[in-house]
């Protein structure tokens, strides 16, 4: 991958460029955040963005594989997802930013916080390029940082980590006024008298001028000499000062780096701030570099475009470790697929043919319709009784009632197949419903059959654990292709939706199998040979009489 899109969406601007490989901004572009307007809005803004960003490099003959994105409030950057955001953004909690934005381009997608995206762009090609480990702290609007090492950040269980402004510090305290209200609604943390406006606050309260109407005339005053002025960003630096000390005393990095406003106003902050740290450090950290940030406004751009460039932010597990997911454990290592997972609780299931066949008859429903109780596996034509079955090209058949799924599951599949389209199903029951019965009875893995990336995608977000190609060009949203759907395929693959790709439908040779695995395909299921004889006979004769 040579060059991705970084985007900096913050509460009033959406920033973006094109990074090559090695860390180069060659050209930006951006918009204003439309932070009223909700979710869809932005998104909507955001996708045009990246839309002409992405036109203009494809007239320079440069090819656009990804984008990465650094978003304000607490993000699940494994998901993509917005877990937590302020009123900076109405609405912008829960929102989908990796799915939507990966629909809509067809391009992967990654997300994270865009103080993490500011420190990674610092880490790579920034004041701490070639560090191991870095401390990034900003002292602005309010107070964040972030901890890196070896390019990765350090998101924390629940994402928030890098809340640095969070914390207590004696400083946060006034003799008239107690413990300093913070932003976050709670008192006594260091964002209450280290950020931006609380310095302009302090100042206003040791008898500071009211005319000085924002930070930025109390600096303007202090380089005119008024001591108020010079007394209070000398006690806002000291707070600062202090709590870059005490982190690094925690984290122990290799260099820190401090971004923000306040950090580029000059002298008086900044020397007292790096003072006030280096007494607060112990002594086997008292070589620690502070600097200051070196990449200004584009650092998040560049560092978002590394979450894609470089693939640092943790992709969602196969085993099993998502929330929805932790009823599983791992299979034992005899078992055919070790790295497929199993409830910990559940019985050692019997996976010969003959034990499946047995049970499924017992059950009066098909033998193996849809079912990967084997490693190698067919789809058999059975009796059904009533159970509704849905026809499928060349005589394959495929369950869309969610019982004859759990029979197959409850016979000790390990893993079932469903129709994963988004066509009504004769039961009633939309796809999540379906896949959480077979979750919530039974052992096995749910594996949707999709007919397109679309598909695929809403297969995720229904619960899907793996996603398979089997109906590409039979639900009439692709052409039908002669051998495997290379370009869905492809397509599904780069898109990264955090489960595997199981590549089927027409893999007839070693060769088409071979082209699938490398297109992206996590694993390549062939069908073809065992369950269409008649098809087979068919391609011997047409080669043999040609």
């Amino acid at each position: 991958m040579s060059h991705a899109i970084g985007i900096d969406l913050s509460g009033t601007k959406t920033a973006a460029g094109v990074v090559g490989a090695e860390g180069s901004l060659l050209f930006t572009d951006e918009t204003p955040t439309l932070n009223r307007s909700g979710p869809e809005a932005i998104l909507d803004a955001t996708e045009r963005l990246a839309s002409r960003l992405r036109s203009r490099a494809a007239s320079m003959g440069i090819t656009v594989s990804a984008l990465g994105i650094g978003s304000a409030g607490v993000i699940n950057a494994e998901q993509g997802s917005v877990f937590s955001a302020t009123d900076a953004i109405s609405g912008w909690a829960g929102t989908q930013i990796a799915t939507t934005l990966t629909a809509r381009l067809g391009l992967p997608v990654r997300v994270v916080n865009d103080v993490h995206a500011h420190a990674m762009g610092e880490a790579w090609v920034g004041a701490a390029a070639g560090a191991s480990s870095t401390l990034m702290v900003a002292f602005g609007t309010g107070v964040g940082g972030s901890f890196i090492s070896r390019g990765e950040p350090l998101l924390g269980h629940r994402f928030v980590g890098g809340h640095v402004g969070r914390f207590a510090s004696s400083y946060a305290v006034d003799e008239a006024w107690g413990l300093l209200k913070c932003s976050c609604g709670h008192y006594g943390h260091v964002e209450s008298i280290a950020s931006g406006p609380d310095l302009h606050a302090h100042y206003l309260r040791a008898g500071g001028d009211p005319s000085a109407s924002d930070t930025r005339q109390v600096f303007d005053r202090a380089n005119t000499g008024e001591p108020i002025a010079r007394a209070a960003i000398s006690f806002a630096a000291r707070a600062a000062g202090q709590a870059v000390g005490g982190l690094g005393n925690i984290m122990d990095p290799e260099v820190v780096v401090v971004s923000g406003g306040l950090a580029d106003a000059g002298h008086l902050w900044w020397d007292t701030m790096v003072a006030e740290a280096k007494d607060e450090l112990m002594p086997p950290l008292s070589g620690l570099r502070i600097v200051p940030a070196g990449l200004g406004n584009k650092a998040a751009i560049v560092g978002a475009a590394s979450l894609v460039l470089r693939q640092k932010v943790p992709k969602r597990s196969f085993r099993g470790q998502q929330t929805d997911r932790s009823r599983y454990a791992q299979r034992p290592a005899d078992s055919f697929c070790p790295s497929l997972p199993r409830r910990a609780d559940a019985r050692p299931p019997d996976h010969s043919p003959d034990r499946c066949l047995r049970r499924h008859r017992r059950s009066r429903r098909s033998p193996s319709a849809g079912d990967r109780g084997h490693p190698i596996h067919t789809k058999r034509r059975g009796s059904t009784g009533d159970r509704a079955l849905e026809r499928r090209s060349r005589g394959c058949f495929h369950h869309a009632h969610a019982a004859p799924r759990l029979s197959c599951a409850n016979a000790g599949a390990h893993i079932v197949a469903l129709d994963g389209t988004r066509r009504p199903r004769p039961d009633g029951l939309d796809l999540a419903a379906t896949i959480k019965a077979v979750h919530a009875d039974s052992n096995a893995l749910v594996m949707a059959d999709c007919g397109s990336f679309d598909d695929a995608v809403a297969a995720v977000d229904a619960g899907a654990d793996i996603i398979g190609t089997t109906l590409a060009g039979y639900t009439g949203r692709r052409e039908k292709t002669e051998g495997p759907d290379l370009d869905m395929i492809t397509q599904i693959a780069a898109a990264d939706l955090g489960v595997p790709l199981f590549a089927e439908g027409r893999i007839r040779t070693p060769a088409q199998a071979r082209l699938a695995l490398d297109g992206g395909a996590f694993a390549v299921v062939v069908g073809t040979a065992i369950t269409h004889p008649a098809s087979v006979t068919g391609w011997f004769k047409d080669a043999l009489t040609a």
